[in-house]
């Protein structure tokens, strides 16, 4: 049978196709670029990570590739947040714009892809303006913590591109002619196949995905499906058993299944180390099996009416046991019709499971973190639904004379109305507090986006409403430790550190192996001057977190404080380890080191803290105090003139400029800056007594002057 719409193959009209792609998902998603981070895991991932805020670095590399940080193995996409910084800076502009571009790219490439596989023109290119514009991939795209599924998503369609290219080859595939309507065509199937270029291509991109979001772990299955439809490899007939049929692609896919299996293990280990993985004491197996069948259906609502999209989910108390039997009945029927249909209609087959296959792994089974469900796991599942409707339609409407007109027509309004609804959904991703208020308007008892709305107001100084907000997280969800740490540090902001402590306490008897809270306390307990219990939350906080900067730097200041200078340089220097660029920290060390009487090194650290903030008087004044030591008086001179321009009242700088023409016999200049030093700071006994010393002992009867000295003195 023809197909309504004429396919075509002329390059031409195949970039035509591409550059609406283009234009359709910029009309979308072109405002992203004017949008904040959220403070949703961006912080974690970028805004306050030191290996990525300090750009491509080996130190980083090597990081990536180690670390389970943020609960999750995925050492490319710490590279590619990485790059960004290295190349266009840490502004979030230039972050959206990356997560935009791989966005567009996997949307060509998921046009060329089904085109290649189907020679359907048209229908791939509704299957893929589907993928760029419909609002459940929003998610993935404006949130930028995200890449993970943009950047395994690219990958993904890479890894299945090369595959196509090996079947084409491959002795395994026997005769086959593309067709328009897709139906299947017999072909030969053969005990043997060869690892040809492209099939190691394929499982290097694969791998690379899996190395960006280990989502990708159904890619074998896929690779199964599409081995049925659209690239005809085998199809079951009587002769032989379906087992029999299969048995030689299974074997194909056997180095592809080794790395799904590696991916799980290293990812569960991961999800473990970081405590993303919730037990069985935590959470039952019935919930879990319940919420799986139900939140299938929910996908599938979303996919066809788009509303009351949130970030998070929360997770139900429990399911109606009639609402879990209603979700188990369709689920079933329609996989039974899915594979009845499975000669006829082979795309409904593929696209069902295809749907139903590569959300197993985010489905709760294995349940990580708080969500029942999310939007952003719908990123590859949809393709399947995109694909079975595209060409569903098509077969249903080909035999009425005005099925090209209807089709045309009603394309065109769904495409145009997921445009709008996106659109409109992306821009509830401008800022935090726009993301989690639309949140809450949109769901119920959910803890998670008032606490997050909480932190955005206390960012703005809303201190009362984000108290508000707190409270109310706490209210629905009791056992919730992050509440419990914001509401500590709305008090530690207003300086009431003992009700901070009470709080983070209150908040680490929730979450005892949370890093950040054991940091945060032992900034509290500090500045309760309790520095044996604050020494000891932040060595735990180090030990849970080893990367967190803040707590060696913090460590760091607390112990130059206690004058333990050696141990404060060691534990500066690992937080340079992190941020080497961290000047705070580079004066820290460069203190330590000074007091130890290690001049020369104290200076390079002072250098180094004056390259990240060359307008730090106090770096300055400390970095002449050590060239003064080293009688390096010039560049003394200079560096303690220049602090007093930035803070002409500080009377610590006229004292060592004193100091400083002191040791040039400069006395008259000396005396000069340790009369505007007491005038800043009348009783400070070190310049009363060396200004009484030199006015009682210097030579000179010009500047000589006794009774004055005795004064001093």
């Amino acid at each position: 049978m023809p197909a309504i719409v004429p396919e075509v193959s002329s390059r031409r009209v195949k970039l035509w196709i591409c550059l609406a792609l283009v234009a359709a998902t910029l009309a979308v998603y072109w405002p992203v670029m004017r949008f904040a981070f959220i403070n949703f895991d961006d912080p974690e991932y970028i805004t306050e990570n030191p290996y990525v805020l300090s750009g491509l670095t080996w130190h980083g590399v090597v990081w990536a590739l180690q670390t389970g940080h943020s609960a999750n193995w995925h050492p490319l996409t710490w590279l590619s947040h990485m790059l960004d910084v290295q190349l266009l800076g840490p502004q979030p502009g230039s972050h959206h714009l990356v997560n935009l571009l791989f966005h567009t790219a996997n949307t060509i490439l998921l046009f060329l892809l089904f085109q290649r596989m189907t020679g359907a023109v048209w229908r791939s290119a509704f299957v893929a303006v589907l993928f760029a514009v419909h609002p459940l991939h929003v998610e993935s795209v404006a949130w930028v913590a995200e890449r993970k599924d943009v950047l395994s998503t690219f990958f993904g369609l890479l890894a299945i591109g090369a595959y196509v290219r090996y079947a084409e080859e491959s002795k395994v595939q026997g005769p086959k002619s593309k067709v328009a309507g897709g139906a299947a065509t017999q072909s030969a199937t053969h005990n043997t196949f060869n690892v040809s270029r492209f099939y190691l291509l394929s499982l290097f991109l694969f791998a690379c995905g899996l190395m960006s979001k280990p989502m990708l772990v159904t890619l074998p299955f896929l690779l199964l499906l599409l081995d049925y439809w659209p690239l005809h490899r085998f199809q079951p007939n009587t002769e032989n058993s379906i087992l029999k049929t299969l048995l030689p692609f299974f074997r194909e896919k056997l180095p592809f299944l080794a790395l799904s299996v590696v991916s799980c293990v290293v990812t569960v280990l991961a999800q473990k180390t970081g405590r993303a993985l919730l037990t069985i004491d935590a959470l039952p197996l019935w919930p879990r099996v319940a919420n799986a069948l139900v939140s299938y259906i929910r996908y599938l609502g979303k996919m066809v009416w788009p509303s009351h999209l949130a970030l998070p989910y929360p997770y139900p108390g429990a399911w109606a046991a009639g609402t879990v039997l209603l979700a188990a009945l369709m689920l079933a029927g329609v996989s039974v019709l899915a594979l009845r249909w499975a000669r006829s209609r082979p795309y409904v087959t593929v696209g069902w499971f295809w749907f139903v296959g590569t959300l197993v792994p985010v489905i709760g089974l294995v349940q990580v973190g708080p969500q029942a469900l999310a939007d952003r796991y719908n990123y590859i599942p949809l393709i399947g639904l995109f694909v079975l409707v595209a060409w569903l339609v098509e077969d249903w409407l080909k035999r009425w004379r005005h099925g090209r007109v209807a089709l045309a027509a009603a394309g065109a309004v769904l495409v145009l109305s997921c445009v709008g609804l996106a659109r409109v959904q992306a821009g509830y991703w401008k800022d935090s507090e726009t993301l989690f208020r639309h949140s809450l308007t949109v769901t119920t008892n959910n803890y998670v986006a008032h606490d997050n709305l909480g932190d955005a107001l206390a960012d703005q100084g809303k201190r009362e409403e984000a108290r508000a907000e707190f409270a109310a997280a706490i209210k629905i969800k009791p056992g919730f430790a992050h509440p419990y740490s914001n509401m500590a540090k709305l008090a530690y902001g207003e300086g009431n550190f003992a009700a901070a402590a009470d709080w983070f306490k209150k908040a680490l008897e929730r979450g005892p192996h949370d890093p950040e809270i054991h940091s945060n306390l032992a900034a509290a307990l500090a500045s309760q001057n309790q520095p044996d219990e604050a020494i000891a939350h932040y060595l735990e906080a180090i030990r849970l977190q080893p990367e967190r900067f803040q707590a060696h730097r913090d460590l760091a200041r607390l112990l130059l404080a206690q004058g333990k200078l050696q141990p404060a340089v060691e534990r500066g220097v690992a937080a340079l380890r992190l941020k080497p660029d961290s000047a705070e920290t580079h004066f820290v060390v460069g203190d330590a080191l000074f007091l130890q009487g290690k001049l020369e090194p104290a200076t390079v650290h002072y250098r180094a803290a004056l390259r990240s903030a060359p307008n730090s008087a106090a770096v300055r004044l400390s970095l002449g105090k050590a060239l003064a030591g080293l009688r390096e008086f010039a560049e003394a001179e200079a560096q303690v003139t220049e602090a007093l321009r930035l803070q002409s009242d500080s009377p610590d700088a006229h004292q060592v400029l004193a100091a400083i023409y002191k040791g040039q016999n400069r006395f008259r200049e000396a005396r000069s800056q340790y009369e505007a030093a007491l005038r800043l700071a009348p009783d400070w006994p070190e310049v009363l007594n060396n200004l009484a010393w030199l006015l009682a002992t210097h030579p000179s009867a010009e500047l000589r002057d006794g009774a004055r000295a005795v004064t001093l003195a």
